[in-house]
């Protein structure tokens, strides 16, 4: 599993590929929704193929970067395409998919209007010093 803070770099120059599929994930570390679901989500980050990049960002670790990012129902999730963000929005653990493709669907579609709420979360990641 990537560390946001170690592999900031790494994680910059990943999102830079075209087509590079980025699945994002906040959560709080008190939350035990956020728990069951984070197991999941480390075992499909494991698995991964090239080309996709998972990572979680724990709000209680990531305050600095994730200020002014909307985490009301966490966890949270930002599902980009390259550039293009396709998902957003919080995963349930009843509707937790088994395998990498069904997890991902069960993060809702992105409306535009629902857009500004990702903020510029994508855009944070690919500054490399990010971290610093």
């Amino acid at each position: 599993m990537l560390d946001p803070w170690q592999d900031a770099a790494f994680i910059a120059q990943s999102l830079q590929q075209p087509g590079m599929r980025l699945v994002l994930a906040a959560g709080s570390e008190t939350c035990l929704k956020c728990a069951l679901i984070h197991a999941v989500f480390e075992q499909h980050a494991a698995s991964a193929p090239p080309g996709e990049l998972w990572l979680w960002l724990w709000r209680e670790e990531h305050t600095p970067f994730l200020s002014g990012i909307d985490l009301a129902d966490p966890p949270r999730f930002w599902i980009y395409q390259g550039a293009n963000l396709v998902r957003s929005g919080p995963m349930h653990d009843e509707r937790i998919g088994n395998d990498r493709e069904s997890f991902v669907a069960t993060v809702p579609h992105c409306e535009p209007a629902s857009m500004p709420l990702h903020g510029d979360i994508r855009q944070r990641l690919l500054a490399g010093d990010w971290a610093r």
